[in-house]
């Protein structure tokens, strides 16, 4: 499961690289209007890296070279960018002049415009909103030998271009403290100040409330819920007793005692006491019936059948 949820934006030195493109094309078709020198409409390139070759001159690409970070902390760390800015420029051989002299020429025509325009004053934050880009200059110039032949000369030269601006990332979001309480005392007295900050409610994700394991309900956070524990004639009962809630069922229920001809059918309430009847019995002594409760003498040959 991803753990960073939303969408993870440009990252600064990939809209710096862009940009200086973008500034290097509107400045030079401003330049070119003013004077009408060819390697000043060169076309500039972003992260181009297919070769140049005479047909693409006047041309500018411009590249991410190295980052280097320092500062860093959880939520920011400073880095320092090096883009290299690459010129070509061409120009034939012709009677009288030659093309790979021509071609030096226009390549260094070209790059001291350009090395202006990011020096410039106007641009000391690449047209970024302050303080997005903590400085920039250009660190050095370079020329190569470029590549000649009978008929066009090809000159190449890098401009290295240094910038450095923050990258930052999205800080977890901490719980609230619910308010803060400083004591300060005059020496060793018991005397001082309390310095109290302003309590609120922290935020709280909603909480499921369960009894005995059964869901009951759902509580907002920061919610209080109060439950009732009442007997079924909405009587409150119950007390807390450690961390439990306790309920001693003492009455209210009735019960039924029948026998097993229905011939004695009594209710009792809960927590009362049943005395049970004696049972009723007739005595048989030689066929005369005798009820329980009265005396009987019995002769020597006398029997008795009991019928209970």
């Amino acid at each position: 499961m991803a753990l960073i949820t939303g969408l993870i934006g440009a990252s600064a030195f990939e809209q710096i690289r862009t940009r200086i493109g973008e500034i290097l094309a509107t400045e030079l078709a401003h330049q070119s209007y003013l004077d009408d020198a060819e390697e000043l409409s060169a076309k500039v390139w972003v992260e181009r890296f297919i070769a140049f070759d005479a047909t693409s001159c006047p041309a500018i690409n411009v590249r991410l070279a190295t980052g280097d970070f320092s500062n860093q902390h959880q939520g920011q760390s400073d880095g320092e960018y090096l883009f290299n800015i690459d010129f070509y420029t061409s120009a034939p051989s012709e009677e009288g002049k030659y093309g790979d002299v021509e071609a030096v020429l226009k390549l260094e025509r070209l790059m001291g415009v350009c090395r202006y325009i990011l020096d410039d004053p106007q641009y000391k934050t690449l047209a970024f909103q302050a303080p997005f880009i903590m400085n920039r200059n250009v660190r050095s110039l370079l020329i190569d030998g470029g590549d000649s032949n009978d008929n066009q000369s090809v000159a190449m030269g890098r401009l290295v271009y240094s910038v450095k601006a923050p990258e930052s990332n999205t800080l977890i979001t901490p719980l609230p403290l619910g308010g803060v309480d400083t004591l300060v005392r005059l020496e060793l007295t018991n005397k001082g100040y309390v310095f109290t900050g302003s309590p609120f409610t922290p935020v709280i994700d909603e909480a499921t409330v369960n009894i005995n394991t059964v869901f009951f309900s759902l509580v907002d956070g920061g919610e209080t819920l109060d439950i009732e524990v009442t007997d079924q004639d909405g009587n409150l009962v119950g007390s807390k007793i450690g961390d439990k809630w306790v309920v001693n069922v003492t009455g209210g229920g009735t019960a039924t005692v029948q026998n097993s001809d229905a011939s004695y059918d009594v209710e009792v309430d809960a927590g009362d006491t049943l005395i049970l009847p004696d049972t009723p019995y007739e005595v048989i002594v030689d066929s005369v019936v005798v009820s329980s409760g009265n005396l009987i003498t019995l002769g020597d040959s006398q029997t008795i059948m009991i019928d209970l």
